[in-house]
């Protein structure tokens, strides 16, 4: 099961870098959304997303099983499993706040709308809890994944790191054009 689960986040991460560089531009006005194609691939997005968290609730109940019964689980030494847990969780509830904040009522689906200091936040939280996420599982994906090469993990988190900056300034850009440039 924790094969799957590391091609499933393989997956979940090319889905996001589609995501991710796509709504940036989006939100920028650099491309137009409404894009049924990118739509589809956000809903593939989420729904591996939540399979993913299932099958981490799975592996997390495992384990926790097995400490229960050795009646040991060294919480010190084991700071990452829990901070894994803890971002996932984090990051899951961050990921229902960002669907609802392109969902509007009176069109046929999602389109970029209200965005103030609330829906900033949670942009922001999502993004940090993904930071966080990824730090604490990128030696164990690529472990998993049979990549042990530690100049592959650095330039991966390179890249991930350029990306995520990215998609936290264009939160920004439609920050202010939102409740700026579109108020004058």
């Amino acid at each position: 099961m924790r094969r799957y689960n590391a091609l499933l986040s393989v997956l979940i991460l090319v889905l996001f870098l589609v995501h991710a560089i796509a709504g940036g531009y989006q939100m920028a006005g650099v491309i137009p959304g409404g894009n049924q194609g990118l739509t589809t691939l956000s809903w593939l997005l989420l729904a591996a997303t939540l399979v993913h968290a299932v099958i981490g609730v799975i592996l997390t109940a495992d384990t926790l099983k097995k400490a229960k019964k050795t009646g040991v689980f060294y919480w010190k030494e084991n700071a990452a499993f829990v901070l894994r847990r803890v971002s996932g969780f984090l990051m899951l509830v961050a990921v229902a706040a960002h669907v609802l904040i392109f969902y509007s009522d009176d069109s046929e689906g999602f389109r970029l709308g209200v965005f103030e200091g609330p829906q900033l936040i949670w942009s922001v939280i999502l993004v940090l809890s993904l930071i966080v996420h990824l730090c604490c599982n990128m030696k164990p994906l690529f472990v998993a994944l049979g990549l042990e090469k530690k100049n592959a993990r650095r330039d991966i988190a390179i890249i991930f790191a350029i990306i995520l900056i990215f998609c936290i300034g264009m939160f920004g850009v439609y920050y202010f054009r939102w409740n700026i440039k579109w108020m004058v």
